[in-house]
């Protein structure tokens, strides 16, 4: 089958028919508020008699891979789901607020391409998410 993903924020809405009908949702937070949508997650999928496991979860992220980027350059609102600095900066923020939040997943918007940007954050993002 084609798998369905919905994606959005709402923890009893949308989370619950995330529980109910999809196979991934791709979760709308800032990486500060990621534990507790896992947290809302499971219970949702719990009242919905569903593995947990069995939902796939994701979250989008914009990274600006360019140390001379400075946090007060975000717009506020990106603040808390833009991240910025090296690659390895990067790579290491989404392990400790993305992985070990337990979320399954992340996609990357890259607005500020530099040549070679592209591939630094790939190569420091694959051993952070088990490639």
């Amino acid at each position: 089958h084609i798998p369905l993903m919905i994606g959005g924020s709402g923890e009893k809405k949308t989370f619950g028919l995330a529980a109910r009908y999809f196979d991934h949702l791709n979760v709308i937070a800032a990486l500060d508020e990621l534990p507790g949508k896992v947290d809302a997650l499971r219970r949702r999928c719990d009242e919905a008699g569903r593995d947990p496991a069995t939902l796939e979860t994701s979250v989008l992220l914009t990274a600006i891979p360019d140390p001379a980027f400075t946090d007060d350059q975000i717009p506020p609102a990106m603040r808390g789901r833009m991240l910025v600095g090296s690659p390895e900066q990067i790579a290491e923020t989404v392990r400790a607020k993305v992985v070990d939040a337990g979320i399954d997943g992340v996609a990357v918007n890259l607005p500020a391409y530099r040549p070679g940007s592209i591939t630094a954050v790939a190569e420091a993002l694959r051993p952070v998410v088990g490639g």
